[in-house]
């Protein structure tokens, strides 16, 4: 299952009005924190339990709650492939920065 599939259950889930509504609900509106809630938080936010959150998964097709962090998860970090090119480039530019300084710097002064 890949992640649209899961959003497009969730939302199902949310919009039928059933014992997993409130819980989907709660997933789709904290989608980029759910990943730092393990499965008894997520029973204690929504105030289920981890048994009903692991048939919620199970009815929308996925193995169990680890199998629907993944999910989320990888698409977050697929979501900004460029945050390690944004890092590295500005590692080079502090290293520039740097190597410019030292340069500048009189040793025999100082």
């Amino acid at each position: 299952m890949n992640y649209d599939n899961l959003i497009n259950k969730l939302e199902n889930l949310k919009n039928n009005e059933n014992k997993f509504s409130f819980i989907s609900e709660f997933i789709i509106n904290h989608l980029n924190k759910i990943n730092n809630y393990n499965i008894n938080q997520l029973a204690k936010a929504t105030f289920s339990s981890s048994a009903t959150i692991i048939r919620m998964c199970k009815e929308i097709g996925l193995q169990g709650y680890k199998q629907l962090i993944i999910i989320l998860t990888s698409f977050n970090t697929n979501k900004h492939p460029n945050n390690h090119n944004k890092l590295d480039s500005t590692l080079t530019k502090i290293k520039t920065n740097l190597d410019a300084t030292n340069i500048l710097l009189n040793f025999e002064i100082i």
